[in-house]
């Protein structure tokens, strides 16, 4: 990456562990797009529900040329209860690696194509071949 990582972290404590996670598994999104300029990640903590515990969000902007952005995201407000940070941070590059993959294979037109439709000529009945 040209720029440096950025992580940012909103209503909850980064700890070094956590950073670290964050930095290898953006690493690991070089393997995808080699051309990556920059990623910025942001892990915040929602809200605190009583009863359904907390709610992460996780969002990883990348930048890549010529001048192309994905935005992954995961968020647990979606699932059926409370899912652990790690499990969301999992879940956000899981997505990010999709989205790399879909539009560098787009980019190298490596995207599959369906082949022609067969195409037929309706000729009238008293049509008859040369013989």
């Amino acid at each position: 990456m040209e720029k440096p990582l950025n992580i940012t972290f909103r209503g909850l404590d980064g700890t070094p562990e956590l950073k670290q996670m964050i930095e290898n598994r953006a690493a690991r999104l070089e393997r995808h797009c080699d051309y990556i300029i920059g990623c910025d990640i942001v892990v915040e903590l929602q809200q605190k529900a009583m009863r359904s515990g907390s709610n992460y969000r996780v969002r990883i902007d990348i930048t890549f040329p010529p001048g192309h952005e994905v935005v992954a995201e995961y968020s647990d407000n979606d699932t059926d209860g409370p899912v652990p940070l790690n499990a969301a941070i999992q879940r956000a590059f899981a997505n990010a690696e999709k989205q790399l993959d879909k539009l560098v294979d787009k980019q190298h037109g490596h995207v599959k194509r369906h082949p022609q439709q067969a195409s037929a000529e309706v000729l009238p009945k008293s049509f008859e071949p040369d013989r």
